[in-house]
């Protein structure tokens, strides 16, 4: 029995419409693997965002304490074209014998001795060197005006002569100074360090070690 013209036509409709329908298939499932794939990276992306690897933070500088260098230092400074003597009364205590000596035990003197022009035309420093039984003199004018700092390596000592008459507290926070006495020089040892001659001002460090 041949086939009608009408049931070819059927049957060649129902192929094609079978081979679209496959390749709608196929276009859909593509399309979904595409979509899972594009939801998989945005994700891994935003967690990327959200946690970034994080680096590890430097350790914090150890700071040093208020008041005393590192190393456990103190250092005593009289500065400027008058005298202003600083020094920890904390490390210098009061001599109950003699109110004028000011000592420091376990104390030893540390080379070097620092002068520092704060004004003048040259204001490079000089450094001088001391021992732990060094003496050290400031001419503020002689006789009770100077300043004496010893250093005694068998006691362990370091002792400050400062007359208290001399120097009061004369400004806000200071306790040792006196605004007419001139800065004249450093002297270690019977040899002359530096001297600042006015108009030159000048600043000294003494390190002592605890």
């Amino acid at each position: 029995m041949q086939p009608t013209a009408c049931s070819v036509i059927a049957k060649r409709r129902f192929t094609l419409q079978l081979s679209v329908f496959s390749l709608l298939m196929i276009a859909l499932g593509l399309f979904a693997g595409c979509t899972t794939r594009d939801q998989s990276t945005q994700k891994r992306a935003e967690q990327g965002v959200a946690n970034p690897s994080a680096s590890p933070s430097p350790s914090p500088s150890p700071q040093p304490t208020v008041g005393l260098p590192p190393g456990g230092e103190t250092i005593i400074v009289i500065k400027d074209g008058s005298v202003d003597l600083e020094f920890d009364d904390a490390i210098f205590v009061q001599d109950p014998s003699n109110p004028n000596k000011f000592v420091a035990h376990n104390a030893t003197l540390v080379s070097p001795v620092t002068v520092t022009p704060t004004a003048s035309p040259s204001p490079s420093p000089t450094t001088c060197s001391v021992t732990p039984n060094s003496t050290i003199k400031l001419d503020a004018g002689g006789g009770r005006r100077d300043i004496t700092i010893k250093g005694d390596s068998t006691a362990k000592t370091v002792e400050i002569v400062v007359d208290g008459g001399q120097y009061t507290a004369c400004k806000p926070g200071r306790k040792h100074c006196n605004n007419l006495n001139p800065f004249r020089k450093v002297i270690i040892d019977t040899t002359t360090c530096r001297t600042c001659t006015p108009p030159e001002k000048c600043k000294a460090d003494i390190r002592v070690a605890l």
